[in-house]
């Protein structure tokens, strides 16, 4: 069996860190979106892992291991739901950061 793929998250509490609160806030913004970002690896992993259970169920059922049924499952459909949650969280976030962050001081 091949090694499991990992991935870690590190996250720096904001709060301890130095520098203005215009770059403090970004990077615990910055914080949250790493997260959001794992949660929304993870769920590649759990789409298949997800489908391969149901066509797994179906066979110990005695019905055809369908791929196709399985996708069309209220935990897929739930899954997809997930997916597109995270997608709007991560937009939201990024324009939360942007105002939060604006340094009107700051020449760009």
């Amino acid at each position: 069996m091949p090694e499991p793929r990992t991935r870690a998250v590190q996250i720096t509490d904001a709060r301890d860190i130095d520098g203005d609160p215009y770059q403090v806030a970004d990077q615990a913004f910055r914080n949250l979106d790493q997260i959001l970002l794992a949660a929304d690896e993870a769920l590649d992993a759990i789409d298949v892992l997800a489908t391969n259970a149901e066509m797994q169920r179906n066979l110990d059922l005695g019905n055809e291991a369908d791929a196709s049924t399985a996708l069309d499952g209220l935990i897929c459909r739930r899954l997809i739901g997930m997916r597109g949650d995270l997608a709007a969280a991560r937009q939201s976030l990024e324009v939360l950061r942007r105002a939060a962050t604006f340094d009107p001081n700051q020449d760009d």
